[in-house]
């Protein structure tokens, strides 16, 4: 049911987007308020290729081309500012004196250096980025992206994990059942505390036949490293951490 609610709204934005209804929208409330709300984007990665992610939404998998058309509307129907100046105009009581918006990435991924930068400073946006400061240049990854990686390295065509879901078999033969089977377990692992989760984790790769020890080398990089965000800072990044 949630996953049809939000492919419903997805669709009414997009309606509105493409019919030009949101653009009159906002001219009519910017002529008629003198205080505009600002909205808060929040992103995680930009990304173009699904075969090496299992797809988690826009919020969590967000395209590099939807990004870049996404980036060309805000410049020109918003105030972008950077959350720093979001912050002062908020703490001082001031208004907002067109609608405005603010960029934030979670989490620090390498790819918003590579494909998220570029076309930040292209249209000479700001943002902000969250970092995971434990995760920044290392090679290891965040709990979630250790499950996708199990899911996706297993050849196993169905699971059981009894300590979540008892004696159910979970069937992840295809790239959509690997996505809900990704989801539906990273929705049960948030609620636990960290160590209970890692514990889990654990069990999950001994389930799935995966080894841990080698995953590091089998992938690429995911997070930034400490001179990929020196290179940002003072570009139009500002960065702040994640907890």
């Amino acid at each position: 049911m949630s996953i049809l609610k939000t492919k419903i709204k997805t669709i009414i934005y997009f309606c509105f987007y493409y019919s030009g209804c949101l653009k009159i929208i906002l001219k009519y409330l910017s002529k008629i308020r003198t205080n505009h709300p600002c909205i808060i984007l929040v992103y995680h990665r930009i990304v173009n290729d699904k075969t090496v992610y299992l797809d988690k939404g826009p919020v969590v998998h967000h395209q590099v081309a939807d990004f870049a058309e996404e980036l060309q509307y805000l410049k020109k129907n918003y105030k972008v500012l950077d959350l720093d100046e979001v912050v002062d105009i908020i703490s001082s009581k001031s208004s907002f004196p067109r609608p405005s918006i603010s960029i934030t990435f979670d989490d620090g991924y390498r790819d918003n250096y590579i494909s998220a930068f570029p076309l930040l400073s292209k249209n000479e946006l700001p943002a902000t980025i969250y970092l995971t400061t434990s995760l920044i240049d290392t090679d290891n990854k965040t709990w979630p992206d250790q499950l996708e990686w199990a899911f996706l390295s297993t050849d196993k065509y169905e699971f059981n994990f009894h300590e979540l879901f008892g004696s159910d078999k979970i069937r992840i033969q295809t790239m959509k059942e690997k996505q809900l089977a990704n989801i539906q377990v990273a929705a049960v692992l948030k609620s636990k505390s960290d160590k209970e989760r890692k514990k889990l984790i654990v069990k999950l790769f001994q389930e799935l036949n995966v080894n841990r020890d080698p995953e590091k080398k089998k992938m690429p990089r995911m997070m930034l490293d400490w001179n990929e965000v020196k290179m940002m800072a003072g570009n139009g990044i500002t960065f702040g951490a994640h907890r």
